[in-house]
């Protein structure tokens, strides 16, 4: 035990300085994105659903479609599922469409000013595959590929990204999560939003859930710690909390305390979830985000 602790805050110390210097402005914001409304109403940690493929042995044979009413008249759509290969392994897949709606087209005059000439479509898609195995009864390790693209009118690029995460089980309550995000290349001279995280989950109790993570979005400059909870006062209904603590960032936010807060709710039943999540925005307005889940052996 003290040897796995010792490793998980020497990858983090390491990680953390070694990239430190990032620069602020990277591409690719949906790769940040919530994949389902379970997720972000947890402050999007990584400790279920299909965000981390670590997790993936862990879960049901299923198949999951999301869509979330995000901010300025712009939505989102994720299909996915998981399959158990045996009972140490499995393999996932989502697929994520982002629409920014339709938008004016304008062009110079010629004489300094614009005249509008029709409109254009822009949009963000994500394609990601995971694996994962246990290696024994407390580890788990898994990765994800991912291939992401950006069309806005006639102008289109893409990028690869990796995801590696990995699970320890500390006893049958305790688990630690650990993992990189999002690494890849550089798109049009610009860095992806990568991320190191360790998180640490306890089952207070079987109704009472609660998770801590830590993530260094290191080309951002950006530090912060999310704290989450579920709890399940009835048979099958779930509520949930989450809220995101900054500890460094570059911009300043005088409605944080309300936009770092996250809600949820969630039906379980034999065959079927339903998941409700609640982002507030201050003046942008809420995102609005639903899950359904099918399970089948």
């Amino acid at each position: 035990m003290k040897k796995v602790y010792f490793l998980l805050c020497f990858i983090f110390l390491f990680h953390v300085n070694l990239f430190a210097d990032g620069q602020g402005t990277t591409i690719f914001q949906t790769l940040q994105l919530p994949l389902t409304a379970y997720d972000a109403s947890v402050a999007n940690t990584f400790v279920s659903g299909i965000s981390s493929p670590a997790v993936v042995p862990f879960l049901q044979n299923s198949v999951i479609l999301s869509h979330a009413i995000y901010l300025v008249d712009t939505s989102y759509t994720i299909l996915g599922g998981n399959y158990n290969i045996n009972e140490k392994s499995g393999i996932n897949f989502s697929f994520l469409y982002f629409n920014y709606g339709s938008m004016d087209r304008y062009l110079d005059d010629g004489s300094g000013g614009y005249i509008r000439q029709g409109s254009f479509e822009a949009n963000d898609k994500l394609v990601s595959i995971s694996y994962a195995r246990k290696f024994n009864n407390n580890i788990t390790c898994g990765l994800s590929l991912k291939y992401m693209s950006q069309t806005i009118d006639d102008v289109s690029y893409s990028g690869y990204a990796l995801h590696l995460s990995g699970l320890y089980f500390i006893n049958d309550n305790i688990f630690v999560t650990t993992g990189l995000n999002n690494l890849g290349t550089k798109v049009k001279n610009y860095n992806l939003p990568a991320n190191f995280y360790l998180g640490l989950s306890w089952y207070l109790t079987q109704q009472l859930l609660i998770m801590g993570q830590l993530d260094n979005y290191y080309n951002d400059s950006i530090s912060e710690l999310k704290l989450a909870l579920e709890y399940e006062p009835v048979k099958i209904f779930l509520c949930r909390f989450g809220y995101v603590v900054p500890i460094k960032k570059e911009v300043a936010d005088e409605n944080e305390f309300i936009t770092n807060l996250t809600l949820g709710v969630g039906l379980k039943f034999s065959i079927v979830d339903v998941d409700y999540a609640w982002l507030p925005k201050g003046d942008l307005g809420s995102i609005h985000m639903f899950s359904l889940t099918y399970k089948f052996n």
